[in-house]
């Protein structure tokens, strides 16, 4: 057997090293095993240990869970009960004052009516045109620029109105307390024909009130074709392109 293995010992001593040898070889294998295994029980330990802080971290989670599910179990307290009872009177307190409001609505629009009318009273022509003056069913306007006749009228009809028509003693004086002495144009004129004095609106000049000043109309110059409340109170005929105030009237708004 010897001879067919080529590495049989030829003496007791070369046995005895073969053995010691095999037996370093041996132990060596089994330190690099024994190393391998001891690197593989650590990584196994902290991974063990990795999993006992995860259950721990886990296990604090539940209890925190824990402490707020039996409040959530818990019956409602009495300050819970307080709160909605204040609720629901709150709301009744609502409802009884709508209630109140709808039944004295019809008593609110009767006070709104009487304060409208109060306001009529103070502002028959309007509280919006307190330039306007009222007068016996009418609303009367005392321009504070002095132009032409033709422009007084435009200007009166601007504002829905027209030049003033003096049919009756009573609007006169009226009118003539408002002028305070100065020159105003009124809705009387005889443009179209000299002679034939007529009112804007078309009512009968020849019998309806009239106060001339004595000697007027007398077309002086033959140019005076339009008529203005001078500073006596009293009408007279001058000049259409001379310039005077003018007062525009309207009926009283409905």
């Amino acid at each position: 057997m010897a001879e067919k293995a080529g590495m049989a010992p030829t003496s007791m001593e070369e046995l005895k090293s073969l053995i010691l040898d095999s037996n370093t070889t041996l132990i060596k294998k089994m330190d690099e095993h024994s190393k391998k295994a001891d690197k593989r029980m650590g990584v196994l330990a902290d991974k063990i240990a990795q999993n006992d802080r995860v259950i721990k971290m886990l296990e604090v989670d539940v209890r925190s869970w824990n402490r707020f599910i039996p409040q959530r179990k818990r019956k409602p307290s009495f300050v819970v009960y307080l709160l909605l009872a204040f609720s629901y009177l709150l709301i009744l307190i609502l409802f009884g004052i709508v209630l109140y409001r709808v039944a004295n609505l019809p008593a609110e629009v009767t006070k709104m009516h009487k304060q409208l009318q109060e306001t009529k009273d103070f502002f028959p022509c309007g509280s919006r045109t307190r330039e306007w003056e009222y007068f016996d069913g009418g609303c009367y306007y005392f321009g504070i620029e002095a132009v032409t006749w033709d422009t007084a009228k435009a200007h009166c009809e601007e504002r829905s109105s027209k030049l003033v028509v003096i049919n009756e003693e009573a609007k006169q004086n009226f009118i003539e307390s408002q002028t305070r002495g100065e020159r105003y144009w009124i809705g009387l004129s005889d443009k179209n024909v000299e002679g034939e004095w007529k009112w804007i609106d078309g009512t009968d000049y020849r019998t309806t009130f009239k106060k001339w000043t004595r000697g007027e109309p007398n077309d002086a110059g033959e140019r005076e074709d339009c008529a203005q409340i001078h500073a006596v109170g009293e009408w007279n005929d001058v000049g259409c392109n001379s310039k005077s105030f003018y007062v525009c009237e309207k009926p009283l708004p409905s």
